[in-house]
């Protein structure tokens, strides 16, 4: 038996690699979507287990594109948590204290970066990139907009989008 490990986290790749030994599987692992792809293509592992919050293209694209081809088996990370906040990647849906969180596509996708990093700096670049695209990385008054909007929707919430200046952006909960 085959899994395949598509996660950019290698601290999670080496968990599940470690647990999946133990009970004989052959590990191939993936540390984004395209590599992920093509790593499904050429092993045809009998198992895939997908982190939806990948750099280079969001995992619901990467389960998508797989099923055009595939009915391998795939298991998902279901959400993201920080304090209040829970984020559901599969339905792109969040909640704040257990009542719904009104987000647009790309407010939902900057946020879904910060909880994924949530306590780290999350460079301008990375998030310009994870959210906008290669093409966007100049663009960081796209940042400034949206992390204010966020702002606004996280009042009153213990959590906190704090700025680093020329650096980047930072989810704590205070």
């Amino acid at each position: 038996m085959t899994a395949l490990i598509i996660d950019d986290e290698i601290q999670i790749r080496r968990l599940l690699r470690m647990a999946l030994e133990s009970k004989g599987y052959t590990i191939r692992e993936a540390e984004n979507g395209t590599l992920g792809l093509q790593a499904a293509v050429f092993h045809k592992p009998d198992v895939i287990l997908l982190d939806l919050g990948l750099p280079d293209m969001d995992g619901v694209d990467v389960l998508k594109r797989l099923r055009e081809w595939s009915a391998t088996p795939v298991l998902i990370r279901a959400s993201l948590e920080i304090g209040p906040l829970v984020l559901d990647p599969v339905q792109h849906a969040a909640t704040l204290s257990g009542s719904a969180l009104k987000l647009t596509p790309t407010e939902y996708a900057l946020l879904a970066q910060l909880v994924k990093h949530a306590g780290k700096v999350v460079t301008l670049k990375q998030l310009l990139r994870a959210v906008w695209g290669p093409q966007a990385e100049q663009q960081s008054n796209y940042l400034r907009v949206y992390a204010n909007h966020l702002r606004k929707k996280l009042e009153g919430s213990s959590l906190e989008i704090r700025n680093e200046p020329g650096i980047g952006y930072r989810l704590v909960s205070v």
